[in-house]
C-alpha cells in the first residue's frame, strides 16, 4: 500500500485505519465513526475544516 493510499484509509482524530467510516460532508473527509461521534460530543466544529458539523450530517463513504 503507498503512502497516498494509506493517508485515504486513515482516521485524522485517531491516526489509526479507519473503523466504521463516515464522511464530514463539509470537506469529505472520512473519519472512524466512534472518533467523530466522540469529538462531536464536545466539540460543533469539523476537526478537519472548523466549520459547523452535526452528527446527523454525516454519510456513509461509496464503496469503491
Amino acid at each position: 500500500m503507498s503512502e497516498s493510499e494509506r493517508d485515504e484509509m486513515q482516521c485524522s482524530i485517531c491516526q489509526d485505519i479507519l473503523r466504521n467510516p463516515v464522511v464530514a460532508p463539509c470537506c469529505l473527509q472520512m473519519f472512524c465513526e466512534q472518533c467523530i461521534n466522540e469529538w462531536l460530543n464536545t466539540e460543533t466544529t469539523c476537526p478537519h475544516d472548523r466549520k459547523v458539523l452535526n452528527i446527523d450530517s454525516l454519510t456513509r463513504p461509496p464503496r469503491l
